[in-house]
């Protein structure tokens, strides 16, 4: 087929290709003269080849499918369509992007103008079709809150058995996620979560899948950087990179050999900064000079070596070895009995040459694929990953989602709201743990608090009296000091006699764990005292307040006047 004949006009006059100028083809030459002979769509997709057969033109859309020896390339053609931009083949519903043609193929998958199918009827993921509407991509979130008994919160679910697929929804703040675990063969899986948006937003959120023993003692984490486009969920299940890998033979023996597996999905929001980095909207703050990116000192073919068979995360010391010298990391080694690679057994042996030349590199942070730049060597990689922004923790109300610290309030806000405490506003408050949470949170800008109480009594009959603690959640040690101060009365409302007392906030970093109860540096208030500004059913109003203070404020307080014991007598003051 001669290239001219392609792109010749209808008028027959030869379109001449400046290489000076970009060219934009018009949607009606696209539509009489550049067409692909099996799919009818625009001839505008690699690889683009000619049939010698049925003679016509077929673009890379049907190349799959022919697999033809027929066929002939047209590199030069390919060439010279380089240099044009085109109109998407669903501008007639409304589409106006103008695409070149490597983007043509992309943006097709994920055009929201086009028409598609809910995920429901997709018979390679669903068994038994439940769903057969079809409609416009701007519609299907509409057509999904439909399906409201298949959405999950939290999303766990029990992972599906061999041979089984399974998918649900769930809701990450107004946006609708498409969770779906599709089996592949033997005991693969394949786990993909989807949402409804453009390509670019889809980007904007991480997730992880959290995979659980029925006895609930051991669990493995597996993660991704990005949700995929619910409009390409068919094509990214033939992309296996775009999805979570699950192997349950080589995660068998870490599970416990349980005949039940269970798994919850976590997904939020990327941090305010690496959404600029992906939108391109600001160009984020160069990494700091004492910890600049240094990928010239990762010796990355070395560092494949170690890594560990099973979690896939590079192995420091202690490093194990099995009878046939296979090595294992020290954190998989106590969950499993046989090697995964050689089902022989594991001795107490470690891998003490391994373990001297790992000594010697230098490593990439575990969080490194979401952003983290910090290197270093094997001594101080794990301290800075317990405290890495970019770590994730888990959300202390037990609901399942586990993410990084800069993203706790906004989950915490999205997710808990009941348990948010307004600064400086007073709320009901009940000497009672099965009616107020003894965990709250208060939220100050950019500072995330959280509130932890109990209740203690000599005896069944004496005032119970209250343990307050007040944490700022900070990714490190603070240089903020800040201050909180309770106020406790029957009615703030009606000039009620009130008691005040402060104290300092805690700080709780990471290495820390879930905020606990009671324990050192908290506020302790009689239940006598208390009862003052109580009812007879121990309820009332509280007004918590944090502001920040000096450094010095805090050293001179705990100078002068705290020595042990209970701080409220010494901070408390009542006013009529």
């Amino acid at each position: 087929m001669n290239f001219q004949v392609l792109i010749q006009t209808p008028n027959s006059k030869k379109m001449i290709l400046s290489d000076a100028h970009e060219i934009q083809i018009s949607y009606e030459l696209m539509e009489q003269s550049l067409k692909c002979g099996g799919c009818k769509r625009f001839l505008n997709v690699k690889p683009i080849a000619f049939d010698n057969i049925m003679k016509y033109a077929i673009c890379g859309r049907c190349q799959p499918e022919v697999r033809s020896k027929h066929l002939s390339p047209q590199p030069l053609y390919e060439r010279l369509a380089s240099q044009f931009f085109y109109p998407c083949w669903y501008r007639t519903e409304g589409c106006e992007e103008i695409l070149a043609l490597d983007e043509v193929q992309t943006h097709e998958r994920i055009c929201r103008f086009r028409a598609v199918s809910c995920p429901l009827s997709s018979l390679e993921l669903v068994q038994q079709t439940s769903c057969r509407w079809t409609g416009s991509a701007q519609m299907i979130n509409d057509h999904i809150q439909q399906h409201s008994d298949l959405f999950l919160d939290p999303p766990m679910f029990e992972w599906p058995e061999i041979g089984q697929n399974s998918m649900f929804f769930t809701k990450i703040g107004h946006k609708i996620v498409t969770v779906a675990v599709k089996y592949k063969h033997k005991s693969k899986f394949l786990c993909l979560a989807s949402i409804n948006d453009t390509d670019l937003a889809s980007q904007c959120y991480k997730y992880q899948l959290e995979l659980i023993s029925e006895d609930k003692h051991s669990s493995i984490l597996l993660r991704r950087d990005r949700l995929r486009c619910l409009l390409s969920m068919s094509h990214d299940f033939k992309t296996p990179e775009n999805a979570l890998q699950v192997n349950l033979e080589k995660l068998s023996d870490m599970l416990h050999n349980s005949t039940k597996i269970f798994a919850r999905i976590g997904i939020v929001k990327k941090s305010k900064k690496q959404i600029q980095q992906i939108t391109g909207d600001v160009i984020s703050d160069p990494p700091s000079p004492a910890n600049p990116p240094q990928p010239d000192d990762i010796d990355e073919d070395f560092l494949s070596e170690l890594e560990c068979p099973v979690c896939n995360e590079f192995m420091i010391a202690p490093i194990f070895i099995c009878l046939t010298g296979h090595s294992l990391c020290n954190v998989c080694k106590p969950k499993i009995k046989l090697c995964p690679t050689c089902k022989c057994h594991f001795t107490k042996g470690r891998n003490f040459t391994l373990e001297k030349l790992a000594a010697k590199i230098k490593y990439p942070c575990t969080n490194r694929t979401i952003g983290c730049h910090f290197v270093s060597t094997s001594d101080l990689i794990r301290s800075h990953e317990n405290v890495c922004e970019f770590s994730n923790i888990d959300c202390f109300y037990h609901c399942g989602w586990k993410l990084p610290l800069a993203d706790l309030a906004n989950h915490l806000k999205n997710n808990h709201r009941t348990n948010e405490i307004i600064n400086n506003e007073a709320f009901e408050f009940c000497i009672d743990e099965t009616v107020f949470n003894p965990f709250s949170f208060v939220v100050i800008g950019r500072h995330l608090f959280v509130v932890v109480w109990s209740c203690t009594a000599l005896s069944q009959t004496a005032p119970k009296d209250v343990l307050f603690k007040v944490y700022h959640m900070s990714q490190t040690a603070s240089d903020h000091v800040f201050q909180y101060n309770l106020q406790f009365s029957l009615d703030f409302n009606q000039s009620c006699p009130c008691m005040q007392l402060s104290y300092f906030c805690d700080v709780w970093t990471p290495e820390h764990g879930i905020p606990q109860k009671g324990g050192q540096n908290c506020l302790s208030i009689s239940g006598n005292l208390l009862s003052n500004y109580l009812d007879q059913s121990n309820q009332g109003y509280m007004k918590i307040t944090i502001s920040q203070v000096a450094q010095t404020d805090e050293r001179a307080f705990l100078k002068s006047s705290w020595s042990g014991g209970s701080a409220a007598a010494l901070v408390a003051s009542s006013v009529q």
